[in-house]
């Protein structure tokens, strides 16, 4: 039998409201969160969605991150853009 597909929910495309539901309603354990959600494809700041030690401009309410240009200042998306991830050959 083939292994179901798992499709992650990108957490920045929430809105607040959807955000708080999650936080306050879903009652999810912390690898339960991140086995749901995901962070932008863009992002490569290390685990990005744990609570306490991932991106507060991502995680945080309200939101901070919508879109990448949201990202262009922060380190991890410099290291990003200046590796062959970001390379179009």
């Amino acid at each position: 039998m083939p292994e179901a597909t798992i499709i992650k929910i990108y957490w920045h495309e929430l809105t607040d409201e959807q955000r708080l539901d999650v936080w306050e309603k879903a009652g999810l354990k912390v690898h339960e969160f991140m086995e749901k959600y995901s962070q932008p494809d863009w992002c490569c700041y290390p685990e990005a969605l744990m609570p306490r030690y991932g991106c507060y401009s991502l995680v945080m309410l309200p939101i901070r991150i919508k879109t990448e240009n949201d990202c262009k200042n922060c380190e991890e998306y410099y290291r990003l853009e200046n590796s062959d991830a970001r390379s179009n050959e």
